[in-house]
């Protein structure tokens, strides 16, 4: 257990963690506000407001889990042993960065607010698994020649 403990990069695991949610915050913005401006341009004026929503409603969930991949593909980019374990920790301190900032801006703890947790965890995984393999698959090759 101390073994894989030491192989943690703590420091990169809370920066990538603590980022990542508020980055999505960004992206998200931008996307919408990309997307309101299109409204805008095609009606020639004021966009539908319910519409927005809609896109933001559909669009949200999603964002959060893929910068959660590239997050753990950063973390672990240095050919870390243990990058499911350091993806699992990224995915839990954002889950949880995300939390509180759906907290602050008045979210409650329901079905949705879990389920976004649990799709960051296992974003968070997956992004360990994927550069794990990824890492392994580029040392076979090196050695390959």
């Amino acid at each position: 257990m101390k073994t894989e403990i030491s192989k943690i990069r703590w420091r990169r695991v809370l920066f990538a963690g603590v980022l990542v949610p508020l980055l999505s915050l960004v992206v998200l913005f931008l996307i919408l506000t990309v997307y309101a401006t299109i409204l805008a341009f095609q009606v020639r004026g004021q966009p539908d407001q319910a519409q927005i929503a809609l896109v933001a409603r559909q669009i949200a969930p999603w964002v959060s889990p893929l910068l959660t991949i590239g997050g753990v593909i950063w973390v672990v980019r240095k050919g870390v042993r243990e990058a499911s374990l350091n993806g699992i920790l990224v995915g839990v301190v954002a889950a949880f960065t995300n939390l509180v900032i759906s907290f602050l801006f008045g979210g409650t703890l329901d079905l949705r607010a879990v389920v976004s947790f649990v799709l960051i965890v296992l974003a968070g995984w997956l992004g360990g698994r994927v550069s794990s393999r990824w890492q392994r698959n580029q040392r076979e090759t090196t050695y390959k020649i």
